[in-house]
Formats: C-alpha cells, structure tokens, sequence
C-alpha cells in the first residue's frame, strides 16, 4: 500500500495497492510500483523524504497495470500493460506515453521485451492469444498472433537469450 501525495504525513486512507514491481539491476537504487489505480510510480531508495523516495507519476491505464518492465537497451524507455492497451513511456515525458496500442477486443494481462530484439514485446489477452510486437514494423497490429489455448493467460516470461517465450494460464 502506497500513499503518493506530495507531503510529509502519510495516510493508508490515501493508499493505493501495488500490482507489479520493476527493478532493473543496472539501476540498482531506482524502481517503478504499478499500481490498482492505473498509475505507476518511479521511486528512489536514496530519497531522503516521501517525496524523493516515490517521485514521478505516470498516469498509464482505466484500470490496474499488469505488466510494467523497462526495455533491456533503453532503460529510459519502459512499457506498460492494462485494460485493453500496452503503452511505451520514455521517463523524460510524463504527461503522454510515446507509442500506444489501440484498443483490443479482449483484455491484456502480461506483456515482457524480447532480451534480444529491442523493437519487439509480447503481450497476453484473456481470450488465451499470444501476441507479438514489433513497433519498427508496425505500430497498429500484432506481426504475430497465436491462439495458445481456450482460457485466459496470465502471465509470460522471455527466455534470457530470445529463443524461448513461456506462457501460462490459470492452470
């Protein structure tokens, strides 16, 4: 639970639940918090006060983030995932998110950078389809869809090495 008003005194009745973490170790004192409300945080370990330690707000989706990673070459550039849309936001502007999805049919629910290919991310829908991005080909579209199973996935992970992505359901 997180309280991110500007100010001294925290509240729980302001609070907001976390709903993923980002920690990217070559940044070892930076974090970012999705949260329930659809904002995802920046924080800094070494902040001396509330306002150093959980500083920028990115208003990023309706509903809860599921998925919010950093990509692998350009860490200043991360992407998130909720409701029925990924955004990629750069940390230099917080009012917008640079790249945007349209809306899809079916609700996201995980979405993770290939290791290897920096232009490429994968996302997951409740429908049970994976899809694959590449925002150098297209923004608009998927370059890949493939329906895995019947039930929703949830989750999905990247091998280190780009050869492999898993995904899983409730199952």
């Amino acid at each position: 639970m997180l309280d991110v008003t500007k100010g001294e005194e925290q509240s729980l009745n302001r609070a907001m639940g976390a709903s993923c973490l980002e920690y990217e170790p070559t940044i070892p004192t930076r974090f970012m918090i999705g949260t329930e409300n659809g904002i995802v945080i920046s924080g800094n370990r070494k902040g001396k006060t509330p306002v150093e330690k959980l500083g920028a707000q990115y208003k990023t989706h309706y509903g809860p983030v599921y998925a919010l990673q950093r990509n692998p070459a350009f860490v200043k550039n991360f992407l998130t995932v909720g409701d029925w849309t990924v955004r990629i936001w750069s940390e230099d502007c917080k009012e917008s998110s640079i790249i945007w999805t349209s809306f899809h049919r079916a609700l996201l629910t995980s979405g993770s950078w290939s290791p290897t290919r920096y232009s490429v991310f994968y996302t997951t829908r409740v429908d049970g389809t994976l899809d694959v991005w590449d925002i150098l080909q297209n923004q608009r579209e998927a370059c890949l869809s493939v329906k895995v199973c019947d039930e929703p996935l949830r989750c999905l992970r990247c091998h280190e090495y780009g050869e492999l992505v898993a995904v899983g359901n409730d199952r």
